[in-house]
């Protein structure tokens, strides 16, 4: 008996390889009849329908254009008046539109109408009480800003005198005028402090108990020193700090064992004068004044060299003598200029005076000699500088003494004739023999 086997869908009779090909062969004819039914009937279904991707004209759906001859346009924008229930009657700018019974009227918001907002105002300053982004406040105006600015002063003024009582100030912020010599600074309680700036030059003398200075030495102050004296009770002082406003070191670093030691540097810009002193002490046998690019604020002027046998209080402008050889480039002649107010360093000629180019100044080393009491003191030197009128370097030598007195000098100045010493380096050193 053959496996009558049948498809899952359509239960189509299928081979069953188990069957004989004269089972199977009838049963295979009745297959394709009915799929050749299938098919008919398929192609009978299909026959008269449209295309998955067809359309439609208005006219081909029922009552289309009529559904549509009663709507809007798309291009239809209604104003307030073509809506029902909206009265715009009375409407202001700043209005709203609130329903009111039914109806759109226009409405005034006020606070009432936002919720919360009354709660939010309580305690507020009314209107008007805001300041404006940018304003100004007195003093008074701003807490504890009064107080704040008392502790904020300018330098109070107390004269110079053998006993200058800044211990006895009420501000600790000082300024010292005139110039008188200082022995004492009054009494204050031990850890009182003063800021002091000195107005002037004077002396500050030291003491090793009531008036202790760096070094162990007086003083000269220059205007736009500053210092920090500290009291150490019972009319006791020591200046815990001493700025010169020069920049030069208050006490001159140990020497060396031999050879040159920088003392004192200086950068002068617009300044009359520079002054190196404290610095000339007996470590060392002579002294460097070594000058760089040295420019005068204007043209036609020397650079001299005076000294001091007070420390500075005051430099000597008379009883030099000097010779200064000056050969102009081209080498051509050699000039000979001579002063009595001060070592001539660079003299002005007809043909070499001294430029105030930039790309000029003044150049050279100096070696000085400070010592002895009866033997004029000596200063020799060579460098150059560029000439205004030939507009060529000048190349010099200066040999030069002071003469004026026994003493043995202690400060150097340089300076021009007339005129600021507008830039330049000059540098100070000690220069000590073999020991």
């Amino acid at each position: 008996m053959p496996t009558d086997a049948r498809t899952a869908n359509r239960d189509y009779p299928q081979i069953v390889p188990a069957n004989d090909m004269r089972d199977d062969a009838p049963r295979l004819v009745v297959t394709f009849q009915m799929i050749d039914a299938d098919v008919h009937a398929l192609f009978v279904a299909v026959a008269g329908k449209s295309d998955s991707g067809h359309g439609h004209a208005i006219a081909a759906i029922t009552g289309l254009q009529a559904a549509l001859d009663s709507k809007q346009s798309s291009e239809w924008r209604p104003a307030l008046t073509d809506l029902t229930n909206v009265d715009t009657t009375g409407a202001t700018n700043g209005q709203f539109l609130g329903r009111i019974s039914g109806s759109w009227v226009p409405v005034t918001i006020g606070v009432g109408n936002v919720s919360g907002l009354q709660a939010a105002l309580e305690g507020k300053q009314p209107a008007g009480a805001y300041a404006q982004a940018v304003h100004l406040h007195a003093i008074a105006d701003i807490t504890g800003l009064s107080d704040a600015l008392a502790n904020i002063e300018p330098r109070a003024d107390i004269a110079s005198a053998t006993t200058t009582d800044i211990g006895a100030a009420s501000s600790g912020y000082l300024r010292v005028t005139g110039t008188t010599t200082i022995t004492g600074l009054g009494t204050a309680d031990a850890g009182v402090e003063r800021d002091t700036l000195f107005a002037g030059a004077l002396t500050l003398t030291h003491n090793a108990t009531s008036l202790i200075l760096p070094g162990g030495a007086n003083i000269t102050t220059a205007a736009g020193d500053t210092a920090l004296f500290r009291s150490e009770g019972t009319g006791n002082w020591r200046c815990v700090r001493y700025q010169r406003a020069s920049g030069e070191a208050v006490v001159a670093p140990p020497p060396s064992p031999a050879g040159m030691t920088l003392l004192g540097v200086a950068t002068p810009s617009s300044v009359a004068a520079v002054d190196f002193t404290s610095l000339i002490t007996a470590d060392y046998d002579e002294y460097v004044l070594s000058l760089d690019k040295v420019i005068p604020a204007t043209n036609d002027v020397d650079l001299y060299i005076r000294v001091s046998d007070d420390n500075g209080a005051t430099f000597k402008a008379t009883g030099y003598v000097g010779t200064l050889f000056l050969v102009p480039a081209p080498a051509s002649s050699i000039a000979l200029g001579v002063s009595t107010t001060g070592v001539s360093i660079a003299r002005r000629l007809a043909t070499a005076d001294i430029s105030n180019s930039s790309a000029g100044g003044v150049s050279g080393d100096f070696v000085i000699r400070p010592k002895g009491t009866a033997t004029p003191k000596l200063i020799i030197g060579q460098g150059s500088h560029l000439g205004t009128n030939s507009g060529n370097w000048q190349s010099w030598m200066v040999s030069g003494v002071w003469g004026g007195g026994n003493a043995a000098i202690d400060a150097v100045r340089v300076l021009f004739s007339s005129g600021n010493i507008a830039s330049g380096t000059i540098r100070f050193y000690g220069r000590r023999k073999d020991v």
